[in-house]
This record gives structure tokens, C-alpha cells and sequence, in this order.
């Protein structure tokens, strides 16, 4: 698992979406975790969060993590820390991709790019306006 914190805070609330069996709002999740720090929070806040944005101060750092199901020394200090992932980081981690090799066996058409008709002039300058 070689995600940075961006990767793992992801894979926290994937985490805890399958728990609850259903996904978290950006808002509920700063009034989940301005609960249990004793403050508010905004939902541009938990924004911030899930873009990559440590919390500030240790309380709500400490919020955060626990608010998500996964161990403070793993969402923020790993791989430095020895703390364990949450049980299934490493499936919700896994990008979901399809090999390319699936894409030619299923023989898809391959959409061409939107170019000129052909006999079609290129326009000179910006269309509605007139060079003085």
C-alpha cells in the first residue's frame, strides 16, 4: 500500500461507506467530526479533508481518524508508523481499472476525433470580431 495521506483518507471513507452502508456527505462528516472535537466545521472544510488537507490542530486530527474508523498513526504517519490499516484498505484501496487487453478482446469501436469537414477553411481570428 503505497498511497500518500490523499489516498488513504479516501480509502477510510470508502471504508466507512461500507459500514454504513451508505456514502458520507461531505457535511455530515464536518458535523460528525466537529462533534467529537468539540467544534464546527464547515463542509468546505471536510472538502479540504478529503483533497489532501491535514486538520490544524490534534484534537481535530484525532477526530478525523477516529470519526472514520482508522488508526491516527495510519492515516497520517503512514508508512513511518507501524500502526495497522483498517481491515479491507488494501481492497478499497485497489483502483478500479479494466486492462487494456479487455478492451481489445471485447472489440469496442474506437471513437474518432471531431475534425474538419473536408474543403472546410480554417477561421482566421476570433469569429465576431473585426481587427481595427
Amino acid at each position: 500500500m503505497t498511497q500518500g495521506y490523499k489516498g488513504r483518507i479516501g480509502t477510510a471513507l470508502r471504508l466507512l461507506a461500507v459500514r454504513e452502508g451508505r456514502s458520507v456527505s461531505q457535511e455530515k462528516l464536518a458535523e460528525r467530526v466537529g462533534k467529537r472535537a468539540g467544534r464546527t466545521y464547515s463542509q468546505s472544510a471536510a472538502k479540504g479533508w478529503l483533497k489532501g488537507v491535514v486538520p490544524s490542530d490534534l484534537e481535530s486530527q484525532l477526530a478525523l481518524a477516529l470519526e472514520l474508523g482508522a488508526d491516527p498513526g495510519w492515516l497520517y504517519f503512514y508508512p513511518y508508523s507501524k500502526a495497522p490499516a483498517p481491515p479491507g484498505a488494501d481492497i478499497a484501496a485497489a483502483p478500479a481499472t479494466v486492462e487494456l487487453e479487455t478492451i481489445e478482446e471485447a472489440s469496442l469501436p474506437v471513437a474518432k476525433p471531431a475534425g474538419r469537414r473536408k474543403g472546410a477553411r480554417k477561421k482566421k481570428g476570433v469569429q465576431g470580431l473585426r481587427p481595427r
